[in-house]
């Protein structure tokens, strides 16, 4: 394209400059601001040009750039427009977003800013600097040609202060100005290539176990302001209040105390030479609990034998932190009379354990020790942060006394003790007191202590040492005493170990006190106080004195000097050495020398005895103690024991002499004897027994007889009988035997009898008999009632009960015939058959009394055989018309018949079932529901159901159930189908199809249903004759052949002719049989209108020619619902071409 030149658009009052380049380059429009006219004059402005204030000359020095740069060549064209009113210009306003950034060369600082506002163009931009930081600042530096439209610049940075290493000089601060035609703007905001840090990042406060100290972390800010140095100001906020304390730090990680407070917040700014960044947005703080509130130890249960106090620790959660999860528990405890406590760094404190914690208070149980003089315990709350409060401490209080000492007391049986009160003695009030516990023997265990009596007010007097007094103690142990410290409000501190210590002994053994001895000079022993002096009992009354010293095991021990008179004694001690007037114990005792009295009493001096049974007695003073017997002349030695006075003593001695001496000791070994009785033995002895009555016998009289046997020189035999009362009766001995007469009379009960014989002293006795008297006869009853009247289903047991249980044999019948002993017996019936049962029984005891016959209370009758039903009609498998089904049942319906031998029939249901729908009869129309409807008549049921309720070629089941008056039941069943169709034919066939007919061939006719064989007659005719259809055609005729006439032409209509006259038809007799729906005609004769062979044939008639074999039954053919077709014919027929007709009907 060749150079193109600008062209003037000149419109209305307007002018347009155009520019156009050269060279195919396009020349920059340069202005198409409106011309502004001033004093009539139009001034064109430019992009870039400048005015001077008198108007006077305009500088273009922009558009010379532009024209110089794009080779282009500019053509102004000067378009006079009307003059138009000037708007008021002023100065622009100061560049916007001013930033600075060291770079991109080695001292030097990029400079960019936003374009201000202006009226007229902006002519040129200066910038000026501050080596200061903004203190001052320098002349301003404008950017002349090269700041036309431009809002950057890159300026040197080599005059500006340093700071450190890697300053670069970059520390000035800048500012920009903006001029127009009219004038300067004001300065932009300032800047530098340094800015104070942003936020530092991730600040993290991580405190150890006990929370005694921090460790706060951060990372450095996103932007440190590119200033050489930086540092950290750590500021600390305590349990909610201000930040302070600031801590600075060139680090990125601090350590810092807690303060023991139970929160702590932090928050931290950077630094750096521009100055300090924002804070932290958000602090991040951790927290422990506070401490524990109302801890409190309390006294649970004290266990003098171990010396150790149960306590009770509990305590209530913090107030303030975190709630707790868990606290830490220690205990510390100080030893009797020690100088230190359990302060919070004494080493006696036990390793805290961790415990759970719970939503209420927190309750532990602990011990103290006799060793402890207080037991202090100490918890400390632990939250979820792993953080853990302040300790808070208690000790037990009151505390426990120490130092007790034990020391014989000037009394015998009681110590001295001695303590030192605890430095610290627990709440204050007026009752505070200390209490004394003592034990002998056992002191491990609890029980062994008991209370000494002992109160001794706080503060005691004299001071420490304390001196609690006598306290009894066990004479002849060790006294062990523990001190226990009650304070004001009657709490119980600990117990004091255990100090033990001699009481004074003095006591008196032997004689013990309340003993009686046969010893006239009796040893007297006991204990005393070892150290002391000796000891001197005194036995009264007589003041016989025994003096003897106290061994080194604290006994001393002496006999009585001459013999004491029998009486009563007592005996005390005294030891040298002891506060006047201390004495033992006294002992009362007892001489007695006086020996038992004791006597024999039988046998008497020269008795005999009939009976090697030798019995001797007598008396006796020495109660419940032994007697001593012996027998001289035997080596046999008795001891019968002293009851009531006397005793007795039994042994068996063969014949001969003997003497006996009694003798018995009392508790003192005393011994009295009696006087030597002699006596001797004649073992020749009499026999006597009982004959009658015999031993278990029961009698049914009530004078039994009695009898025995007996020796005859004894004497009389004396029989007692013994029942509720024993009576004894004499009886003589007659030549060996015994009797009573008349007998005694006694009541129905059990009795025993024994016969006795005295000979020489002795009483020989028999046997005894045991027997019962019983004269009532058996009373017998029966369980029928409990079976009822009522009819049984199954087997029933009747129970025949003798009252009392006597034991009896009973009998019975069954039949209410009366029963004899020849009738069953037995009192359990087991009645198994059906029939009704009159039970009769009476029973029979073992005394032979006979009960009268009773008759059972009910008749048990039993029917477990099911009732008979059959359904008459209809038959099951038939099939019923109308007229079949109206005359099968009166009235008309289903009808049938039942019966039961026994119970009887209580009534029969029928249920009928049509099969197409599975819907039942439920007397007035059809249901889904499966219905039973009950029946009418007696030995014969019916139930009605008319004909029209049933539906004709539709099979119905019938179930018929008898029930009889037991509950047993019977079932018929029956399925019949309503039919009021007649039968049809539904096809016929010959037995050949060659026109010829002879014996045995068939004529086949099959029908749609069954066809009762009674309505057809076993013996039928088949007719041949040739329809008459064919006259008015052409045809030939057919020749019958086999005729006896020969053969015969037929002509071409009518009926078969021939011969003399017209043959109309042939004939043959022959069987009927029936299966099912098909009935078979089988030739049996031959023709019997006129003679003929043994077949006749008919030659095959023309194709149009009909030719037929014709059956009429001489009866109506019926099917098994009775249906039939009267006067019918059964027709085959057959055309030319061998086809088959139709088969009419």
């Amino acid at each position: 394209m060749g150079d193109e030149v600008g062209s003037v658009n000149k419109g209305a009052g307007r002018e347009e400059r155009v520019g156009t380049s050269v060279g195919a380059r396009p020349c920059p429009v340069l202005s198409t601001r409106p011309e502004v006219v001033r004093f009539g004059r139009v001034i064109r402005y430019l992009p870039g040009q400048t005015e001077d204030r008198s108007m006077r000359s305009i500088t273009n020095r922009r558009s010379a750039r532009v024209a110089k740069a794009s080779g282009a060549l500019a053509i102004s064209l000067l378009v006079i427009a009307p003059a138009i009113p000037a708007a008021a210009e002023t100065a622009p306003s100061a560049p916007r977003s001013l930033s600075a950034v060291a770079g991109p060369g080695s001292e030097q600082v990029a400079l960019a800013w936003g374009a201000p506002t202006s009226s007229s163009p902006i002519l040129d931009y200066g910038f000026e600097r501050s080596l200061d930081s903004g203190a001052t600042w320098g002349s301003t530096t404008w950017l002349g040609e090269t700041s036309l439209g431009a809002t950057s610049t890159t300026v040197a940075a080599l005059a500006c202060p340093n700071s450190g290493s890697t300053g670069n000089g970059k520390g000035c601060r800048y500012r920009v100005r903006a001029r127009n035609a009219i004038g300067i703007s004001s300065p932009s905001a300032t800047v530098s290539t340094w800015s104070s840090p942003s936020v530092p990042r991730n600040l993290v406060a991580v405190a150890d176990a006990a929370i005694a100290s921090v460790t706060v972390s951060w990372r450095i800010p996103s932007q440190t302001g590119s200033f050489p140095t930086l540092s950290y100001v750590l500021e600390t906020s305590v349990d909610g209040g201000m930040f302070s304390m600031p801590l600075t730090t060139t680090a990125t990680s601090v350590t810092v105390p807690c303060h023991g407070a139970t929160s702590c917040r932090y928050q931290v700014f950077a630094v750096n030479g521009q100055g300090a960044g924002p804070s932290t947005l958000s602090t991040t703080f951790v927290t422990r609990p506070g401490r524990v509130q109302s801890l409190e130890i309390r006294t649970v249960a004290t266990h003098l034998g171990s010396g150790v106090t149960d306590v009770a620790v509990s305590w209530h959660a913090p107030t303030t932190g975190l709630p707790a999860t868990s606290y830490l528990y220690a205990t510390c405890s100080v030893a009797s009379g020690a100088t230190t406590g359990c302060d919070d760094t004494s080493p006696a404190w036990t390793p805290p354990i961790l415990l759970a914690a719970s939503d209420g208070p927190t309750e532990r149980s602990a011990i103290c020790t006799d060793h402890d003089a207080s037991c202090y315990f100490r918890v400390a709350a632990v939250n979820s942060r792993g953080g853990s409060g302040a300790w808070r401490t208690s000790d037990l209080r009151p505390w426990a006394p120490f130092n007790v000492a034990v020391t014989p007391g000037h009394e015998a049986g009681k110590a001295t003790i001695s303590f030192e009160g605890p430095s610290e003695s627990g709440n204050a009030g007026s009752s505070k007191y200390y209490k004394a516990y003592i034990c002998g023997n056992d002191c491990g265990n609890d029980t062994s202590w008991r209370d000494a009596g002992l109160a001794i007010p706080y503060p005691p007097s004299p001071p420490n040492p304390y001196i609690a007094g006598a306290v009894p103690c066990e004479q002849g142990t060790r006294c062990s005493v523990r001190m226990q410290f009650f304070d004001g409000q009657g709490r119980p501190g600990p117990v004091s170990p255990a100090a033990s210590g001699p009481g004074l002994t003095l006591t008196v053994a032997t004689p013990a006190d309340g003993s009686t001895t046969n010893d006239r000079t009796p040893d007297v022993t006991g204990l005393c106080t070892v150290g002391l002096g000796t000891v001197t009992a005194t036995v009264l009354p007589g003041l016989v004195t025994v003096t003897e010293p106290c061994s080194l095991e604290g006994i001393w021990t002496g006999t009585v000097a001459g013999n004491l008179a029998d009486g009563t004694y007592s005996v005390s001690a005294t030891q040298e050495g002891t506060a006047p007037g201390t004495v033992s114990n006294t002992n009362s005792f007892t001489i007695d020398t006086t020996p038992p009295v004791v006597t024999i009493t039988s046998p008497v001096s020269g008795a005999t005895f009939t009976s090697n049974a030798v019995i001797i007695t007598g008396t006796c003073s020495e109660l419940d103690r032994l007697v001593t017997v012996t027998i001289t002349g035997s080596l046999a030695t008795l001891t019968p024991t002293c009851s009531g006075g006397s005793w007795i003593a039994a042994v068996s001695l063969s014949t001969g002499s003997y003497s006996a001496v009694a003798s018995q000791s009392n508790v003192l070994g005393t011994t009295g004897t009696s006087a030597t009785v002699p006596f001797s033995v004649n073992a020749t002895s009499p026999t006597v027994d009982i004959a009658k009555p015999t031993d278990g016998a029961v009698l049914a009289t009530s004078q039994p007889a009695f009898t025995g046997t007996c020796t005859a020189a004894a004497g009389a035999v004396t029989v007692t009988i013994t029942g509720l009362t024993s009576v004894s009766t004499p009886a003589a001995c007659v030549a060996g035997a015994w009797s009573l007469s008349p007998a005694p009379t006694l009541a129905d009960r059990g009795y025993s009898v024994v016969a006795r014989q005295t000979v020489g002293g002795t009483t020989f006795t028999s046997t005894p008999h045991l027997f019962q008297i019983d004269t009532a006869p058996p009373t017998t009853t029966d369980t029928t009632s409990s079976i009822g009247s009522s009819w049984q289903t199954s087997v029933a047991t009747v129970r025949l009960v003798v009252a009392g249980g006597e034991l009896a044999t009973t009998y019975y019948t069954l039949d209410g015939s009366m029963p004899s002993t020849a009738s069953p017996s037995g009192t359990l019936i087991e009645l198994t058959a059906d029939g009704i049962f009159l039970i009769r029984y009476f029973s029979i005891d073992v005394a032979g009394n006979v009960e009268a016959v009773r008759t059972a209370s009910v008749q048990v009758r039993i029917d477990r055989t099911a009732p008979t039903v059959a359904i008459t009609y209809p038959v099951s498998g038939s099939v019923a018309n109308t007229t079949r089904w109206n005359a099968g049942c009166s009235p008309v319906g289903i009808c049938g018949s039942r019966s039961d031998a026994l119970s009887g029939v209580s009534g029969v249901s029928v249920m009928v079932r049509r099969l197409s729908d599975s819907r039942y009869w439920n007397g007035s129309t059809w249901v889904t529901a499966a219905t039973s409807l009950p029946a009418t008549g007696t030995a014969n049921w019916v139930l009605p159901i008319a004909a029209g309720q049933l539906t004709n070629g539709v099979s119905y089941a019938v179930t018929a159930t008898a029930t009889d008056l037991a509950g047993n039941t019977a079932t018929a069943n029956s399925t019949f189908t309503y039919d009021t169709s007649d039968p049809q034919v539904s096809s016929v066939t010959a037995a050949n199809g060659n026109w010829s007919m002879q014996p045995s061939d068939k004529l086949t006719v099959t029908f749609n249903e069954a066809i009762d064989p009674m309505s057809l007659p076993s013996t039928a005719t088949l007719t041949l004759r040739k329809s008459g259809g064919g006259c008015s055609q052409s045809s030939t005729t057919y020749q019958i052949s086999g005729l006896t006439s020969g053969q015969v032409n037929t002509g071409s209509c009518g009926y078969l002719k021939g011969g003399p006259g017209t043959l109309s038809t042939v004939t043959w007799d022959g069987t009927i049989s029936v299966t099912g729906n098909v009935v078979v005609f089988t030739v049996t004769t031959g023709c019997l209108e006129q003679s003929c062979g043994s077949s006749v044939t008919s030659s095959a008639p023309s194709w149009n020619k009909q030719f037929y074999l014709s059956y009429q039954p001489a009866s109506t053919i019926r099917d098994m619902a009775g249906n039939g077709v009267k006067s019918s014919t059964v027709t085959y027929c057959r055309t030319g071409l061998n086809s088959v007709c139709g088969a009419p009907w």
